[in-house]
């Protein structure tokens, strides 16, 4: 029997802090150790508007609710693919092992960096239409859904590029 994202964290006693230092200790073996300055560089390098990511930020930081769910969102759309659950599960089992990151505006980045990692895994929808432009070339538009169930997931499709 395959053991669901829930079941291991209910094994691990995983509170809060455990997931969101696991999803960083994840995410840090996952980029190679890409720092929380170079996340939020390419962060603003695809956010159709970088005022409005650094709104979202402020929310994530913020409120430790949305925090907690947007590194949840992140670790269970890693463990959705088979071959990353032994990564995240090692990931959360030594969460509390490594020096802890405590400043929450890194951990928001690192959330909200996993988060937009997750985005092109989990679309619903994807229409793809071809129009006339009326000046002499037909041009292909491209509209991806993702799922809403969550407010920050929905936050997040919207503001990047190219997702």
């Amino acid at each position: 029997m395959t053991t669901t994202f829930a079941d291991t964290l209910n094994q691990i006693h995983a509170d809060p802090d455990t997931v969101q230092q696991g999803l960083r200790l994840y995410l840090s073996e996952q980029t190679g150790d890409l720092t929380p300055r170079e996340m939020l560089a390419e962060l603003k390098a695809a956010a159709f508007d970088p005022a409005e990511l650094e709104r979202e930020l402020k929310r994530v930081e913020n409120d430790p609710a949305v925090l907690n769910q947007a590194a949840l969102l992140s670790l269970n759309s890693a463990w959705d693919d088979p071959e990353s659950r032994e990564s995240v599960e090692a990931s959360l089992r030594h969460a509390k092992e490594s020096l802890p990151v405590i400043e929450l505006g890194i951990i928001a980045i690192v959330a909200m960096y996993a988060m937009y990692r997750a985005i092109p895994a989990q679309p619903v929808k994807v229409k793809v239409t071809t129009e006339w432009d009326g000046k002499g070339k037909y041009v292909q538009k491209k509209e991806v859904e993702h799922e809403g169930f969550l407010p920050i997931a929905s936050v997040m499709t919207k503001l990047f590029k190219g997702r």
